[in-house]
């Protein structure tokens, strides 16, 4: 399927908008998880150096410093039994709540959200603020990073994530004896404000995002009007040229055709004359003096049509409402149906233009004749009539000429004011057209809005005062 011409700038202005956010937010993604992963490698660092100090701090207590990985737990479970520590009181050093205290200290100096020392199986020593049970295994998401530390003997970052709306990291640091063998795993949990890197960082990507997007959208919409702002002037420049060759085609059309219908009028009046009487021969010689008189008349409409000059130079003031009136009148007594009802609203106080009052009256007859010949030819339910409103706008008068016919079908409605577009049988498709020029000539408009089954309203906007000539 072909695509239309007017439909270029919109998909234009899609192919520029939809790279180009692509681009964006992929580049933005980009960025994000460089960023992302430079901020937790900050944070892995830090989390690191503060379990590298706790592991110096722990290997000088004597609980920990005289342990090894198999009799820690079992250590921990007999000095937490009252005989356990009365028995061991001459060693004030393997006390348990001499390890939480140096431990509770790291956490409050640190900033962490929790500290926890588990044994080489994962079995809870001290915890302090993690929500583990001591004595019992704690239950990891990331028990693998816990088994790594211990047998690695180094510390293990487990990967950052986000649950349920938080933000969680943990780094499992192995803890040694005097010996520098691993005897415990040390879990370590930063609190919020170890994040507030990142989360400034996703601000400030979304606010990017949000200006960035709003920019590029803006950017695309300026291109899109920029190309309808280049498809218009270019449909108007090629309906300028066709006009203009139309004009010439016109005017040279009536220099070639107008003398000959002349002298052919002329011949078929004199053999009337000769002939005389009634017959055959008369009503010939009738019939080519009227298609004579037609063609002239087609002729006639291609020459205003082609027109381009101003407007007459001797055009004096008028009373456009007396105007209305006079050629109402005139379409109303040439009508073929009596049934059409003429209804004409003026002011009290005359509405006087200064314009040629000749061509005036050619863009009423104009567009009283459509409207009566859309009456005449199309099946209606309401009352046929034509209303004629004179009034004024600023310094403008405005006349609306409104029937109640079947309406203008919307795919017609398009090319309305095309040259010779026409959808009567005998038409030639140029009313319109000729009557939207002359009326431009003057600096005004005309405009036409139409419904199916409910008729149609021509409005035409001229200048009250001195016209500004096109």
């Amino acid at each position: 399927m072909s695509l239309r011409l007017h439909n270029v700038p919109g998909l234009a202005a899609l192919g520029i908008l939809i790279p180009s956010l692509l681009t964006f937010y992929i580049a933005g993604w980009y960025l994000y998880m460089a960023g992302r992963d430079l901020a937790e490698r900050e944070m892995n660092s830090k989390l690191t150096a503060v379990g590298q100090t706790a592991d110096i701090s722990l290997s000088q207590s004597l609980l920990i410093a005289n342990s090894s990985p198999e009799t820690l737990f079992n250590i921990f479970a007999t000095l937490r039994q009252p005989m356990g520590a009365n028995a061991l009181s001459e060693y004030p050093g393997y006390h348990p709540e001499i390890v939480r205290t140096i431990l509770n200290r790291i956490r409050t100096r640190n900033h962490l959200a929790s500290i926890t020392l588990l044994d080489q199986n994962q079995i809870v020593l001290i915890d302090i603020d993690g929500g583990f049970t001591e004595d019992q295994p704690a239950v990891l998401p990331d028990a693998l990073f816990a088994r790594l530390a211990f047998s690695g003997d180094q510390a293990e970052p487990a990967p950052y994530y986000r649950y349920d709306g938080e933000r969680y990291k943990r780094v499992y640091v192995p803890i040694h004896n005097r010996d520098r063998t691993p005897v415990a795993i040390l879990l370590l949990t930063p609190e919020v404000s170890y994040f507030a890197p990142l989360v400034q960082m996703q601000t400030w990507l979304v606010i990017a995002a949000v200006i960035g997007t709003s920019f590029i959208s803006a950017l695309t919409f300026a291109v899109y009007r920029l190309l309808i702002a280049a498809a218009r002037s270019e449909r108007a420049m090629t309906e300028a040229d066709r006009l203009q060759s139309l004009g010439a085609m016109a005017a040279g059309v009536a220099h070639e055709i107008r003398n000959p219908l002349g002298i052919i009028r002329a011949i078929a009046e004199e053999l009337s004359d000769e002939i005389g009487g009634e017959g055959e021969a008369k009503e010939m010689l009738f019939d080519i003096v009227g298609e004579v008189q037609r063609l002239n008349g087609l002729v006639s409409q291609f020459l205003s049509f082609a027109r381009s000059d101003a407007p007459d130079d001797g055009a004096d003031s008028f009373d456009l409402g007396a105007l209305i009136a006079d050629t109402a009148h005139f379409v109303q007594k040439g009508t073929k149906s009596e049934s059409v009802a003429y209804h004409i609203e003026q002011p009290t106080v005359p509405i006087r233009i200064n314009m040629d009052e000749k061509s005036i009256r050619q863009v009423l007859l104009n567009l009283l004749i459509n409207a009566q010949e859309a009456l005449e030819g199309g099946a209606n339910s309401r009352p046929a009539a034509i209303t004629v409103t004179l009034d004024n706008v600023g310094e403008l008068a405005r006349i609306r000429i409104s029937d109640t016919g079947p309406g203008i079908n919307p795919a017609e409605m398009k090319h309305v004011f095309d040259p010779f577009f026409t959808t009567k049988v005998s038409g030639t498709g140029l009313g319109l057209s000729i009557s939207r020029t002359i009326v431009e000539r003057y600096g005004g408009t005309l405009t036409i809005k139409s419904e199916p089954e409910r008729g149609a309203t021509v409005t035409l906007l001229l200048p009250a005062g001195d016209p500004v000539r096109k």
